[in-house]
């Protein structure tokens, strides 16, 4: 894998855990709150360097923003004073990929509404399609359904693994272990530390995979120590 793999967190010291993020996966992080798990994303990002260890980026080392990797901040901020279709059509794709992606995350209603305009929950799905629509090959994701319904959620879910099936690779940071369930080909478990990965579990049930589905249901009641 380490020859496919686009990001590597080295750890300062033998007791850090690495993490190796390979070409076309999704890695969920999850743990209790201020663990690190945002902090983390920005590391990946290039916009804060690591007091120790070093983020490697297909071989070398992050140093600054890069133009093939997109993050999606937990504030969700969005362009003010446009509408939110036109925010979405700053990516390579345009105004037919905000369409596209509009449909999607069942924004049609509201794609005409300024951010202020609009709720929580429409910003956030907004925001999750501006970094899907930039035309990163590395997406950061911090809390991508967080406080979102149960249908928009699914929306956003499938958005997601759509760009999974498109060859994206994604980062995530997840609230919930039943999403990260939902979502990862591996889960990675952090603890207070900041930033210390205490397990890295692969998820090998088979997609699509419902939230009904007991494998699944018992696989997030495991991981929810680590919430």
């Amino acid at each position: 894998m380490t020859a496919l793999a686009p990001t590597r967190l080295e750890g300062a010291d033998e007791a850090a855990r690495d993490l190796e993020v390979a070409e076309g996966e999704i890695a969920c992080l999850i743990g209790p709150m201020g663990c690190g798990k945002s902090t983390l994303l920005r590391l990946v990002a290039g916009i804060e360097a690591p007091s120790a260890g070093v983020v490697l980026h297909r071989g070398a080392p992050r140093a600054g923003a890069a133009s093939d990797t997109a993050l999606m901040a937990q504030d969700a901020a969005l362009p003010e004073g446009r509408s939110l279709r036109d925010g979405l059509s700053d990516g390579p794709h345009g105004a037919a990929g905000a369409a596209r992606m509009l449909r999607a995350l069942g924004l049609q209603e509201a794609a005409a509404l300024e951010p202020r305009q609009a709720s929580h929950g429409m910003r956030r799905r907004a925001a999750l399609g501006r970094a899907l629509l930039s035309g990163a090959d590395l997406v950061l994701l911090d809390a991508p359904v967080a406080s979102l319904d149960p249908a928009a959620a699914a929306l956003a879910r499938s958005a997601i693994l759509a760009a999974r099936a498109e060859g994206r690779t994604l980062i995530l940071a997840l609230e919930s272990p039943l999403d990260a369930v939902l979502l990862a080909d591996r889960i990675v478990a952090m603890a207070e530390g900041p930033n210390r990965i205490v397990s890295i579990r692969p998820v090998t049930l088979p997609r699509p995979r419902a939230p009904a589905d007991p494998r699944v249901a018992a696989l997030a009641a495991a991981l929810a120590r680590f919430g």
